[in-house]
């Protein structure tokens, strides 16, 4: 076992008996975890998982177990980047500090703290010509916040871009952006790139796209390609179940909502009985977690989107996530391909 496994042991220890879960070392490079004297998992140096399925679901522990292994995966990477990062160096400074991150002054750093207390995170805004450091935020064992941090303290993500649900549905509704102009703007962008390099980007528009007027407007504003996603959900070929078809063929304007992901992101849905009960705040139980998003936590989400789109998928309407597009409810009748095409260009 070498010193970066042994950390990364340790600081998987460290943050799994802060959340209440009994860690004993079984044998050298590996873990074992238990949560109310039950045997929950193993964890070895190279963060494999090993558990009983049958035992885990007998008593219960299913979001247990999605919340060790949400945790295993965050502190390998974590403690991979640290391992590979530069020594923070700066007046004053003192300890084992790793550069993780660098933008417009702003640093995200890493401290390993000694006497098992496990990794700080810290941003710093740089001064004195990027000597010296000032005004600290600091992390207690917790990277995404951290992260995010650095990302709106840096403005590689400005704060007023980040919408909440009813900001987001209102400047959809209100026409509050307008959409052209940030095309054109992007357009702008890439051209000066394919200018630099001598190379041709393709552009393709996607959005609200659902006949032939909105095709040629897209078209006119510089786009090479448009791309359409709802409109061919109702075809005859497209192997969604009919269910789910019927869903929008069902769909009234009002039943288009904006949702947002287990991870936060914001999305179009048909609203249904699911949805109605993420919205009441109930959490929806689900599956063990299937590793699919490194951002999420399957201890802490509503509900698992795997899981909702699988059942979607299957034409369990009622237990699904139904994304759509906005003009979802227009769909009055199947289609062939064919006919869709034909009313686009």
């Amino acid at each position: 076992m070498n010193d970066l496994q042994k950390k990364y042991l340790d600081e998987t220890g460290h943050r799994l008996r802060r959340k209440g879960f009994t860690v004993l070392p079984k044998n050298e490079g590996v873990l074992q975890v238990e949560m109310a004297g039950v045997l929950l998992c193993h964890i070895n140096m190279r963060r494999g998982m090993c558990y009983d399925a049958d035992l885990v679901q007998r008593n219960g522990l299913e979001d247990a177990l999605d919340q060790v292994r949400s945790i295993a995966v965050e502190t390998q990477a974590y403690m991979r980047q640290m391992a590979a990062a530069p020594p923070l160096l700066a007046e004053g400074l003192s300890g084992n500090y790793r550069l993780l991150a660098e933008f417009n002054h702003i640093i995200l750093a890493g401290h390993e703290r000694d006497g098992g207390y496990g990794v700080e995170f810290i941003t710093w805004e740089r001064i004195r010509n990027g000597t010296a450091l000032w005004q600290g935020h600091y992390y207690d064992n917790d990277f995404g916040t951290a992260k995010q941090d650095f990302a709106t303290r840096s403005g590689l993500v400005p704060v007023n871009t980040l919408f909440t649900k009813e900001q987001l549905a209102d400047y959809l509704e209100n026409g509050a952006g307008d959409f052209d102009e940030e095309i054109r703007k992007i357009l702008a962008v890439v051209k000066e790139y394919g200018d630099r390099y001598q190379k041709k980007i393709p552009i393709a528009i996607a959005g609200g796209i659902e006949n032939r007027e909105q095709a040629e407007h897209a078209f006119s504003l510089g786009a090479d390609a448009v791309q359409v996603a709802t409109r061919f959900v109702t075809t005859e070929e497209c192997d969604a179940d009919i269910r789910y078809k019927e869903t929008y063929l069902q769909a009234e304007k009002e039943d288009i909502i904006i949702v947002k992901s287990p991870v936060g992101m914001p999305g179009r849905a048909i609203r249904n009985a699911f949805m109605d009960r993420v919205d009441a705040g109930e959490k929806i139980p689900h599956s063990a977690c299937h590793g699919c998003l490194r951002s999420c936590n399957p201890a802490e989400i509503p509900y698992c989107i795997t899981d909702a789109l699988i059942n979607a998928a299957k034409g369990d309407v009622e237990h699904a996530l139904l994304f759509c597009g906005a003009y979802a409810y227009k769909a009055e009748k199947l289609e062939t391909v064919k006919e869709v095409m034909d009313s686009l260009i």
